[in-house]
């Protein structure tokens, strides 16, 4: 059996290695063993606020600060955690506390300033909210790609379009996947929406089951009429002011802007109906283990473009069909090529919904996916322009006689 410093050592060799599971248990088992160990309790919260398990990593520093209220590590992690998740003047207080206890160190003052600018900045871009009014991005136009597979993507195409209208002057278009019916017009109708307040495009000439999405991003992307494209997902949110910083970044220069900082959370079918209701996700408690951070580097979900570089870099990867890998490829081919891309702060919010054979790695196209996006990243920035000036990146729309490995469609 190891000594206890030999365990400490195992245990921080996992940590750095990034084996933060095996980190976690080393840790563990030396609390077991001495319970008031400071270090292996700090470094147990680190080890589990890097797996994404938030709500135990506070509840750990907590401990920590309960035990020795003196140790400043344990409020930044904790300031560190609540500006993953938006929670600018707790993040502030946090830093300020670390801050008071080691009052010379400038990197930490450096922290604080950041974390108090922040908080400012935010609450001066809600002030049209406060007073009733909308955020200004008439510049924008947000292109959804969607298909109605089920009752759970009705509701979220519903929260979405609510949710942008009542906090956003923009401009919203959908095209609807499907050869069999149209459920958008509906569906909009139902929110007492007409023609004139969105833009529908319905594309009917894929007889599978799995959705064009580069194919209908492209088709919308060349409908729109805005200098600022966001290519936004059915089931996704953002805190509004977000949306903001990311339109400023790509007028700034940005290429490509996503307004969250890679962390993507998936919003538990408990807290979705509290989101209709209230259209607030600032309420959602990001630190409830039920709501999961799925990903900790996701450039997909919600992402702005500067039309002229979308336009330029040949759109979105026709040759990605379905699920996986489309949102990932165009932002390595936009690094391949030198351009700039940039996130905010704030985290990314999922609606949780039932998933279709759209929504997994198990479909027919994944495999394909997957290699379209290893042949892609691999190329030279030469062979990419190569690419787009021969239309490399666009394909025919898809159907069921072009899926891979089928021989018909399968039964419903």
């Amino acid at each position: 059996m190891p000594t206890l410093e030999e365990a400490f050592r195992i245990a921080v060799e996992h940590h750095h290695a990034g084996r933060l599971a095996e980190a976690e248990a080393v840790y563990e088992s030396i609390l077991v063993a001495v319970p008031d160990q400071p270090e292996a309790m700090s470094n147990l919260g680190y080890a589990q606020q890097m797996q994404g398990r938030l709500g135990a990593a506070a509840a750990t520093y907590r401990k920590v600060l309960a035990k020795w209220p003196d140790r400043p590590q344990a409020h930044i992690r904790l300031g560190e955690m609540m500006q993953w998740t938006g929670r600018w003047g707790t993040a502030a207080d946090c830093y300020e506390t670390a801050a008071s206890l080691l009052p010379n160190d400038e990197g930490l003052a450096a922290q604080l300033d950041h974390a108090l600018s922040l908080a400012s900045r935010h609450q001066a871009l809600r002030e049209p909210l406060r007073r009733g009014g909308r955020l200004d991005l008439r510049d924008v136009t947000f292109l959804v790609p969607c298909r109605i597979e089920s009752p759970d993507r009705r509701r979220n195409l519903r929260i979405l379009v609510t949710y942008l209208r009542r906090y956003l002057d923009t401009n919203i278009l959908i095209c609807e996947d499907n050869p069999e019916r149209q459920d958008v017009p509906g569906i909009m109708a139902e929110l007492g929406l007409g023609s004139a307040d969105y833009g529908y495009v319905h594309l009917t000439g894929n007889d599978s089951p799995y959705t064009h999405k580069a194919k209908q991003i492209n088709l919308m992307a060349a409908a729109a009429a805005t200098p600022i494209l966001v290519v936004q997902d059915t089931d996704v949110l953002v805190e509004p002011t977000q949306y903001v910083l990311a339109r400023q970044a790509v007028h700034d220069g940005a290429a490509l802007a996503c307004p969250f900082n890679g962390l993507f959370f998936d919003v538990a079918p408990d807290f979705v109906p509290g989101v209709e209701r209230t259209l607030a996700v600032t309420q959602i408690d990001l630190f409830d283990p039920r709501n999961e951070m799925l990903y900790k580097n996701s450039y997909g979900g919600s992402v702005f473009f500067a039309r002229r570089v979308f336009d330029r870099l040949g759109g979105f990867n026709e040759r990605f069909v379905s699920w996986g890998w489309e949102d990932f490829e165009i932002y390595r081919r936009l690094e391949l090529l030198g351009e700039r891309v940039e996130r905010t702060l704030g985290p990314l919010l999922h609606l949780s919904h039932a998933r279709s054979a759209n929504s997994v790695t198990e479909n027919p196209w994944y495999a394909h996916n997957t290699a379209e996006y290893e042949r892609v990243v691999s190329m030279t920035p030469d062979r990419i322009r190569a690419e787009i000036a021969g239309g490399g990146f666009r394909r025919p729309l898809v159907g069921a006689d072009t899926v891979p490995g089928w021989g018909e469609p399968p039964a419903s």
